[in-house]
């Protein structure tokens, strides 16, 4: 049986990653570790898929590895920037977590590892090159505490992958988008930007969305 562990789905990026493994052939388990896993998860299953276990349990603080054994692959999600619950973006939490799958993936020698993290490590410099790649040099702001520690924890996840040569890892810099219809996440936000035309069927104007409702646009391939 091929199992994929999902860690951190918590955020909107949870409903389409878990959708998309549980679909995936040759999958045929996920199981998801999340402090408050998106209620969105399970809504978006389709029938014939995968079978899917959500376990609510912190990361940081459960044995993690003994949802890893026999994992074939293990996906953290836990590097998005989620919902601005306060104990979600405590301060070292994004790293703590990365440590955390880290541990656990060694113990429990899973050899495929992803980390999600986000484009915001490159930093919002006048200086960027356009288009901006992965040859960009790092250099998060240091106003912007969730993008530093995300910088750590690839930073660690590199090392992590330095030590274990025989793993396939991949980190995965997702960016944000801007929605042009209101919903939960354009109510959520604090920065409207005001345009000169409104989105469909509303007189609300084109919103800026935080980075506590940045969507994923991930999908797991290799499938």
């Amino acid at each position: 049986m091929n199992t994929v562990v999902v860690t951190g789905a918590a955020g909107p990026a949870a409903e389409r990653v878990v959708a998309s493994l549980a679909a995936c052939e040759g999958v045929d388990r996920v199981v998801v570790v999340s402090p408050r896993p998106d209620p969105q998860v399970r809504a978006a299953l389709r029938p014939g898929g995968a079978v899917v276990e959500v376990h609510v349990a912190d990361v940081v603080a459960v044995d993690l590895e003994r949802f890893l054994h026999d994992a074939a692959a293990l996906v953290h999600l836990g590097a998005a920037v989620d919902d601005l619950d306060p104990a979600l973006l405590a301060e070292g939490r994004i790293v703590d977590e990365a440590a955390a799958v880290l541990r656990a993936a060694a113990g429990a020698s899973v050899d495929r590892l992803v980390l999600v993290s986000s484009a915001a490590v490159y930093g919002a410099w006048a200086n960027n090159p356009v288009p901006l790649t992965e040859a960009a040099v790092v250099k998060p702001p240091a106003a912007f505490r969730p993008a530093v520690e995300l910088a750590e924890a690839e930073r660690r996840v590199s090392d992590w992958s330095d030590d274990h040569p025989g793993a396939s890892v991949t980190v995965l810099r997702a960016a944000p988008v801007v929605a042009d219809w209101p919903g939960r996440c354009a109510r959520r936000c604090r920065c409207p930007l005001p345009t000169a035309t409104p989105p469909r069927s509303t007189s609300t104007p084109t919103t800026w969305v935080p980075p506590s409702c940045w969507r994923w646009p991930v999908t797991p391939t290799g499938c």
